[in-house]
């Protein structure tokens, strides 16, 4: 997104390895030299898209937006924990709005108007590399052509990878073509083990990709079949045909945000 001109910077503010799910940095310092360095870029306004989650969320946004010095702020007021905003969206999470309907009506709050255009155009020169890698793997003229993504941050959200292996050998029995495994570092521990279980042409490119790549290469896919993880919004980023995994969480609020034509849920 930066590359393509939506954002002018990112600032990354770093959650702890031992957190995964922890709201702040490392070590106290760390946090409060990232709060100072955010307040000595003396924004305007802040919109804040995500939820207020809990007492930890709301002390977490309040930090962000006090420590940004901004006149205003726009943001999600989350079951009545979000007055810290000088401008709020009442919501709350028992309704089945999608998240992208949250942020849009945080922007709805700033004055943007009308249906945007979500979609990602993966850089070409990623485009060019992920061509290279399928050709190199024997799959670029394979159709149709299944990317599977085993992995997901949270355990409790991935589908054994025994049953991805054998749906996607189904898919290629009745339809042809090949498959390619995407996927981040942390999935290859997955990706080998289905690799090996796959019985058609196939490989792997999970660990393999930056996320220009990523979304290159999932532009290049007829089909994804993921679990409920970032994979699934980049896929539908890039209008790419996805089937989803869902268990625990709500496909009606976090599901892939795209037209049913191209988007199932399971």
């Amino acid at each position: 997104l930066q590359r393509e001109g939506v954002f002018d910077e990112v600032i990354v503010f770093g959650r702890s390895p031992e957190r995964p799910g922890g709201a702040f940095s490392r070590t106290r310092i760390q946090e409060l030299a990232w709060l100072a360095r955010l307040r000595s870029r003396r924004f305007d306004t802040v919109a804040a898209l995500q939820p207020v989650l809990g007492r930890a969320g709301a002390l977490r946004l309040r930090a962000i937006v006090r420590a940004s010095g901004c006149a205003q702020s726009f943001g999600r007021d989350t079951d009545g924990r979000g007055g810290f905003y000088t401008n709020a969206w009442p919501e709350s999470l028992d309704s089945d709005v999608h998240e992208v309907r949250r942020a849009l009506a945080v922007a709805g709050l700033m004055g943007a108007e009308g249906e945007p255009d979500i979609g990602i155009t993966p850089p070409a020169e990623a485009v060019k590399e992920m061509d290279a890698f399928l050709e190199s793997a024997g799959l670029a003229g394979c159709r149709p052509l299944i990317a599977v993504n085993p992995g997901s941050l949270r355990p409790s959200h991935r589908w054994p990878v025994e049953r991805f292996a054998a749906a996607a050998n189904e898919l290629v029995r009745r339809k042809g073509g090949g498959i390619v495994i995407a996927g981040a570092p942390a999935d290859e521990h997955l990706a080998q083990p289905l690799l090996r279980l796959l019985s058609t042409p196939s490989a792997s490119a999970a660990g393999r990709t930056d996320i220009g790549q990523f979304a290159a290469l999932l532009a290049r896919t007829d089909l994804l079949l993921t679990n409920d993880t970032g994979a699934m919004h980049m896929a539908a980023a890039v209008a790419a045909p996805v089937v989803a995994v869902f268990g625990s969480s709500d496909p009606r609020r976090v599901g892939p945000f795209a037209p049913p034509e191209r988007a199932r849920v399971v």
